[in-house]
């Protein structure tokens, strides 16, 4: 199984990266993002070691390929929080027929409509 992960990395890049962890543990594939360490601390828009670019653009289009060569996508919105590129990330997901996996409880009852599966990482269903 592959998997890219969405959620804002200026905020929760900590969980994003311990989430990573657990799915290589558990033998699924993370396309997206790739375990890195941030290296623009500050600005907006958080830009990773590992990113082949430093062009905001090109990182979210490499970021969006990934979803639509994963098997799902997982929203790691801690206290339900999610910005708007991951936003954009979900609907392009949702566009892609994607299975939407979610840490917590979207908030918004649209996104929350599409969501296949709310919780640890561990107990995705494969």
């Amino acid at each position: 199984m592959r998997c890219v992960i969405s959620g804002s990395f200026r905020k929760y890049y900590e969980n994003i990266y311990q989430t990573i962890d657990v799915f290589e543990k558990l033998g699924i594939k993370v396309l997206s993002p790739k375990k890195s360490k941030i290296i623009n601390p500050g600005e907006n828009f958080a830009i990773l070691e590992t990113d082949s670019s430093k062009d905001i653009k090109t990182l979210e289009l490499n970021h969006l390929e990934a979803i639509r060569k994963a098997d799902f996508l997982y929203v790691c919105n801690p206290s339900g929080y999610m910005g708007t590129s991951t936003l954009v990330e979900i609907g392009f997901a949702i566009g892609c027929k994607k299975n939407l996996y979610f840490l917590e409880q979207p908030q918004d009852p649209v996104i929350a409509s599409f969501a296949n599966y709310i919780g640890s990482p561990n107990n995705i269903p494969r």
